[in-house]
This record gives structure tokens, C-alpha cells and sequence, in this order.
């Protein structure tokens, strides 16, 4: 698939600009798709979005919503969350040990949130199906967030011992950036 856009515009913080396409398949199947054009990399210790230099301002969420008791508050929540963030100086969220719903993405995306995936591993125990179960869950949940632009940084868990040795790290490691693309 090939797609044209005439005088394509970069997603940014400063301008989540965000295209839609429409896919349709030969029974009529159709899906619609929202996303951002954004180049990123790292030069040192500096991130580069867009050829230049972001300065991630993250505010950590847990998912933790005490009034709904779940880690689902609903879109105008979230849209809330985001304009008080920042009203704050605040440029994106770390979603520390989880995973939100996919309009978590789609508001960053519009609104132009930074967001730091940390994938939910805490402190394990791996027993033998841990360490088989991890990587098919890490995969499918790239595949979730790696179309979203907001979506700048991932890292493999939270406060990781040695229990979580090279051997089970080094392919999760190369899955995520294979994966993720930049």
C-alpha cells in the first residue's frame, strides 16, 4: 500500500497535526485509521523529534482512577486530565505498569501528549511460563501502541531485580525496538 500526502505536516506536541485514512477491502470491510507523521531518535543523551530536541515533562499515572475503581475512566476524563496537565507545564504522561485503553492513545495523539510506555512487569518471580507468556503479551501490546505518534518511549518494567536475567531481557529488548520502529 502506497499512500501520497501533498505538503505532509510532522506531528508535534506543539502541532498534533493527525491524517485519517480509510482502508476498504474487496467484501466491503472497511476500517478507518488516525495517525501522525514524526521522525524520532535518540543523538546521545538528547531525543530528537522531528530533527529536534524534545524535553519529555511527564507526569506518572498508575491508571488509578479511585472514583471509578478502574483503570477506565472514559474519554472526557482523560481529555480533562490532559488540558490540566498542561495547564501545569506538563508535555506527556508515563503509564507506569500499565496499559491503557486504545483512546488513552487517540486523545495523546490529538492533543499532542508525550507518552512513556512502561510495560507492565513488577518485580516477578519467572517461572518457565512467565518467561514464555511475556514476550507474546509485550508483542501484542506494541502492536497497540506503536501506530501512535504521542507514544515516544518504552521501557520493559519497573524496579526489575536480577531475577530478571540477560537471558530474558536482551530478547525483549530487541522484540521492542524491532517492533516499535524508532
Amino acid at each position: 500500500l502506497r499512500l501520497h500526502i501533498a505538503a505532509p505536516r510532522a506531528w508535534s506536541p506543539d502541532e498534533p497535526a493527525l491524517y485519517t485514512a480509510r482502508l476498504t477491502i474487496a467484501d466491503g470491510d472497511a476500517r478507518e485509521l488516525r495517525f501522525g507523521l514524526r521522525a524520532l531518535r535518540a543523538e546521545g543523551s538528547t531525543i530528537l523529534l522531528n530533527e529536534r530536541p524534545i524535553y519529555p515533562r511527564l507526569a506518572l499515572s498508575w491508571g488509578w482512577y479511585p472514583e471509578t475503581l478502574h483503570s477506565n475512566p472514559g474519554r472526557e476524563r482523560v481529555r480533562a486530565d490532559f488540558a490540566r496537565l498542561k495547564q501545569l507545564g506538563y508535555n506527556g504522561v508515563k503509564l507506569c505498569l500499565w496499559f491503557p485503553p486504545q483512546y488513552y492513545f487517540e486523545l495523546a495523539d490529538e492533543l499532542g501528549m508525550l507518552l512513556w510506555v512502561e510495560l507492565p512487569m513488577w518485580i516477578p518471580q519467572p517461572s518457565a511460563f512467565f518467561r514464555s507468556q511475556v514476550p507474546r503479551e509485550y508483542e501484542r501490546l506494541i502492536w497497540l501502541a506503536r501506530s501512535h505518534p504521542a507514544v515516544i518511549l518504552y521501557t520493559l518494567g519497573c524496579e526489575l531485580s536480577r531475577v530478571v536475567d540477560a537471558q530474558m531481557l536482551a530478547p525483549l529488548y530487541a522484540l521492542v525496538k524491532r517492533l516499535a520502529g524508532d
